[in-house]
């Protein structure tokens, strides 16, 4: 498995990254079609940027005799020239094709990405410039989104980084004030900004960040995570979501790793969310995305796949499970079989319905689809299969 991964990585997923540059205007095109028809005049996220900027970064420590770094310095290039806000701080949340800003909020998921992105390029180039920027960003979330009072980060915010709704983050008709999404990514993004910076400012907010994962969203009794909460850190929403769930389970234990801070309650907490999700969301070979009011999702995402193949792994190398093992297989089977595009020039659809059909809902490529979640679980199997 490990080798059909790197294979599939370097002949498949690199390759049709590696077609989106915007050598026009910059960055990396917006959206790609279903069909595979590549909108060159698409908007441009910032969340997108950020993670094709990480995607290629951690591709260049992989192998450092590609041109990846060279991508991963044209994806910088534009994030820092037309998407930080060099004026008050952090990043917009997108620009136009040109790179011209068409939205100007601050949102604490982009933010959060950008740390990221600039940190495991950090690593990967040694550019003082980018840890500078990261760092910038930090402390422009440190100072305006964290409230001592409720220990908590406010997540929405206009340019000035005046408090707003959450709005970019808000479904079900439910408009949340905190949200697992941003807290996960948020530790994610600080344990890469420790790795880059070893500041001990960072690890403080980082240890910071996981107690209130395990008290504020962390169900001791279900063994699950909520998703929306109110100010209060009461759940909006009766309801499980997968993907965050076995994505936290090897990210947390990432976190920990990254900062040398093992807990007990953290270690079985990865473990058993783990469980969960393998007991609960495969169906007849399928992967249930969520369950929302008791209703399932009726398709399967591939970012939901992407963190399983991880998570399984994760899972079976902590406890030496079989079960974890083979449940890892399985998804790879899956993902092979259904969320692969084998087209000449594709790559991963979005999601598939429960007969394996794809979905026609976002295309290829779009401003939440960008290589990150497949290139970092491509990489994790390879990093994770070669360690003695």
């Amino acid at each position: 498995m490990r080798d059909a991964i790197e294979k599939h990585l370097n002949t498949k997923i690199i390759p049709f990254w590696n077609r989106m540059k915007d050598v026009d205007h910059g960055g990396y095109y917006g959206f790609v079609g279903l069909d595979l028809k590549v909108d060159r005049k698409a908007d441009k996220g910032a969340v997108k940027m950020s993670r094709i900027l990480y995607s290629y970064a951690t591709m260049a420590r992989h192998d450092s005799k590609s041109d990846h770094l060279a991508h991963a310095k044209f994806a910088y290039d534009f994030l820092i020239d037309k998407l930080y806000d060099h004026d008050q701080g952090g990043v917009f949340w997108k620009s136009g094709f040109d790179g011209k800003i068409i939205d100007d909020q601050k949102h604490l998921y982009a933010n959060c990405f950008a740390i990221y992105g600039l940190s495991e390029y950090v690593l990967a180039s040694g550019e003082k410039e980018a840890l500078a920027y990261a760092m910038s960003i930090f402390e422009s979330i440190e100072r305006h989104a964290y409230d001592r009072n409720k220990d908590a980060y406010h997540e929405s915010f206009d340019r000035f980084w005046n408090p707003t709704d959450n709005q970019v983050l808000a479904a079900y008709g439910i408009l949340p004030v905190y949200t697992t999404n941003v807290v996960l990514h948020q530790i994610e993004a600080y344990a890469k900004l420790y790795e880059a910076s070893r500041l001990p400012m960072v690890k403080k907010s980082l240890v910071r960040l996981l107690d209130t994962f395990y008290r504020q969203i962390y169900d001791e009794s279900s063994h699950h995570l909520g998703i929306f909460f109110d100010e209060n850190w009461n759940s909006q929403i009766e309801g499980t979501s997968y993907g965050h769930d076995i994505e936290a389970s090897w990210l947390i234990d990432e976190a920990m790793r990254t900062i040398d801070h093992r807990k007990d309650r953290l270690e079985r907490m990865t473990i058993d969310l783990a469980k969960n999700v393998l007991e609960e969301s495969w169906r007849d070979g399928m992967m249930v995305t969520e369950r929302i009011n008791g209703k399932e999702s009726g398709q399967t995402v591939w970012w939901v796949l992407a963190e399983a193949l991880v998570g399984f792994m994760n899972a079976y190398q902590k406890t030496g499970d079989e079960v974890f093992h083979d449940a890892g297989r399985s998804v790879w089977k899956m993902i092979e079989r259904h969320i692969i595009d084998h087209r000449e020039q594709g790559e991963w659809f979005w999601s598939v319905d429960s007969a394996g059909k794809p979905v026609d809902s976002y295309g290829i490529s779009e401003n939440w689809k960008a290589n990150y979640h497949n290139v970092r679980a491509c990489l994790e199997v390879i990093k994770r299969s070669d360690r003695p």
